[in-house]
């Protein structure tokens, strides 16, 4: 008899149950009907096992060893580049941990990080190179994107690696003539642009420097480059607070309308959290919401009709933070060579510089190794002892699988509602 495997999540609802098969991402709902059936029928049982081994249901030999060996190898045909261009920021939104600081990268520090570049391409076999735009406001080192862009693009094509990049910003600067550049000219495919729902939250919680609201511009903005007619894919992220909980909700019912049918944005919904290690992030002047209201409002938009992949990234054992993949680097506008963005002011995320010496050592040792004793726990294979390395560092173990089990599980409910599962099993209806 063929026992399921140790690594299928599975997920009850009122009328049947999600599996998701975290070996290879395969995932289907089955009705009560057919599970009722599979107990009475010989037939359908037949045909409900096959279908369960024809997509690796079931327990095999080494199978956690050769899912981690696949999500590895894979992880490790992409070099992955985190930038920041510029030192400041034309925002100082409530929440923000980073401090700021008026400079933008010399041209020294860009030939450095061109110099690193090409000597990992040349000691590696990578298939893709991928670079994230980051700031502070990455626009406002608008020439930086441009000059490492192209060559970027130059020494990737030298090599036979394919060339993407991403950008998250807030999209004060955004227009016409960036919008174009960044996509045509830079390979700029998708944008993580954030909005705090409507006029009055969002200018509440993201002002600019000079403590005026944001909302408008913005807004105008993302429109113009949904009217761009070109290919991309655009986040809007909305981080949530006690304070603007309700009025994201309105976003949603008004503003938000126009991006619903559009499929090349995307909505995320994140709690406010205690992001970073400056001085800043403990002088929050909003207030933390509820654990559940990122969950709450992701439901609440996937009702609606809105575009939520949230449960998609999350739900895979390809995922893995960017700060624990081993071919990504993040590098400040110094050209400090760190991995993590959000714990930017830890000596333990700092392991060198593109002008000196880098510590390949420490840099190893930052990296997750996953604890044999997770391999019995069925998340194991998306979680992978834990998600976040610096988490996993400050918590004690039992309170960060509390955490982590609840968010996959909270996941899988989305994932359901969403209908993003592979295939829909029911009992084949007679034609009457």
């Amino acid at each position: 008899m063929q026992i399921l495997s140790p690594y299928i999540l599975r997920k009850k609802t009122e009328t049947g149950e999600l599996f998701f098969n975290s070996k290879n991402n395969h995932s289907c709902f089955i009705t009560n009907d057919l599970l009722d059936a599979v107990e009475n029928d010989l037939v359908v049982k037949r045909q409900y096992e096959n279908y369960l081994s024809k997509y690796n249901y079931f327990q095999e030999e080494n199978e956690f060893e050769k899912t981690i060996d696949y999500v590895r190898n894979t992880e490790m045909e992409t070099l992955e580049f985190t930038i920041l261009t510029h030192g400041d920021c034309n925002f100082r939104c409530k929440y923000c941990y980073e401090k700021f600081e008026n400079i933008k990268m010399s041209e020294e520090t860009e030939a450095a990080i061109v110099e690193f570049t090409e000597k990992l391409l040349a000691e590696s076999m990578f298939k893709y190179m991928h670079v994230s735009w980051f700031g502070g406001e990455p626009l406002l080192g608008l020439k930086t994107i441009k000059n490492l862009s192209e060559k970027f693009m130059t020494i990737c094509s030298q090599n036979g690696v394919d060339y993407s990049a991403s950008i998250t910003t807030n999209g004060y600067l955004l227009n016409e003539r960036i919008i174009h550049q960044l996509i045509l000219g830079y390979s700029v495919s998708s944008f993580q642009i954030t909005l705090d729902g409507d006029e009055e939250s969002h200018n509440f919680q993201r002002v600019l420097h000079n403590g005026k609201g944001s909302y408008s511009k913005i807004l105008e903005n993302i429109r113009c480059l949904q009217n761009s007619n070109l290919n991309f894919c655009c986040n809007l992220r909305f981080n949530i607070s006690k304070e603007n909980f309700n009025n994201v909700k309105i976003f949603l019912g008004s503003d938000g309308e126009s991006f619903k049918h559009d499929k090349r944005f995307r909505f995320y919904f994140y709690n406010v959290g205690s992001w970073g290690c400056g001085e800043r992030s403990r002088n929050y002047k909003v207030t933390l919401p509820d654990p559940d209201a990122s969950f709450e409002l992701s439901k609440f938009a996937i009702k609606k009709g809105y575009n939520v992949p949230a449960a998609r990234g999350i739900i895979t054992n390809l995922f893995n933070c960017y700060a624990n993949r081993k071919n990504h680097y993040t590098f400040n506008v110094k050209g400090v060579i760190q991995t993590c963005t959000v714990a930017l002011y830890s000596n333990s995320n700092i392991f060198g510089s593109v002008h000196g010496k880098f510590n390949h050592e420490k840099f190893d040792r930052w990296h997750l190794t996953i604890d044999s004793e997770c391999q019995k726990c069925p998340n194991a294979l998306i979680c992978k002892s834990g998600f976040c390395p610096p988490k996993h560092r400050s918590n004690k173990q039992r309170t960060l699988c509390n955490q982590v089990k609840k968010k996959i599980d909270k996941n899988l409910e989305l994932f359901i509602l969403n209908k993003e599962y592979c295939d829909y099993l029911d009992v084949k209806r007679e034609e009457v």
